[in-house]
C-alpha cells in the first residue's frame, strides 16, 4: 500500500470520527479532526478536488452553531459553494440547494448577520435558474432535511401567527 492510499485511509477515518464528535457535540473534537482531515486531502489531491466537499462540510457544521465562527462557517462555505459548481455543473437543481445552503450560512437565527450584499447575490442568482428547478429544490431540501437527525438539523423552527406560548 503506497503513501497515498494510507493518508486517504487516514483522511476517511478522520472524517468518520469528526462527525461523531460533531454528533455527539464535541464540537471543539470535531473541528480539529475534520481540519486534519482536509489538511490531508489538500496536500495530497490538491485544492480543486471534489472530496474536499465532505471535509469542509464538517467544518462548516461544527463551527455553524457559534455565533462567533459564523464568519469562518460562511468563509468555508464559499470554497465548498466554488467546489460544488464544478462538481455539479449538469445539475442546476443541486446548485440551487447548494446556493440555498450558503445563504443560511451567512444567517444566525433567521437573521442575515453577516454580509446582506452577499446573500442577495446568492438570492439573485437563485432566481435566475430555470423556476421548476427552484420549486423543486425548495421541495427536496426540505424533504432531505427531515431525515437529517436533530443535532443536524438545518430547519428553523415555525411558529405560527396569533399562538403564544402557554405559561
Amino acid at each position: 500500500m503506497g503513501a497515498k492510499e494510507e493518508e486517504e485511509e487516514r483522511a476517511e477515518q478522520l472524517e468518520r470520527e469528526a462527525r461523531d464528535a460533531i454528533a455527539e457535540g464535541r464540537r471543539e473534537c470535531g473541528l480539529r479532526l475534520a481540519c486534519e482531515a482536509l489538511a490531508i486531502r489538500q496536500a495530497f489531491q490538491g485544492e480543486a478536488h471534489r472530496d474536499l466537499i465532505w471535509p469542509l462540510s464538517l467544518c462548516i457544521e461544527a463551527l455553524r452553531r457559534d455565533p462567533d465562527s459564523a464568519l469562518e462557517a460562511a468563509r468555508l462555505g464559499e470554497r465548498r459553494l466554488a467546489l460544488r459548481r464544478v462538481a455539479l455543473a449538469g445539475a442546476p437543481d443541486e446548485l440551487a440547494c447548494s446556493l440555498r445552503e450558503l445563504m443560511d450560512l451567512y444567517r444566525f437565527e433567521g437573521q442575515v448577520l453577516l454580509d446582506a450584499r452577499r446573500v442577495d447575490e446568492l438570492r439573485r442568482e437563485l432566481a435566475a435558474l430555470p423556476d421548476p428547478t427552484r420549486r423543486q429544490v425548495r421541495r427536496r431540501c426540505r424533504d432531505f432535511r427531515q431525515y437529517l437527525p436533530k443535532q443536524y438539523s438545518l430547519a428553523r423552527p415555525h411558529r405560527r401567527k396569533g399562538r403564544t406560548a402557554s405559561p
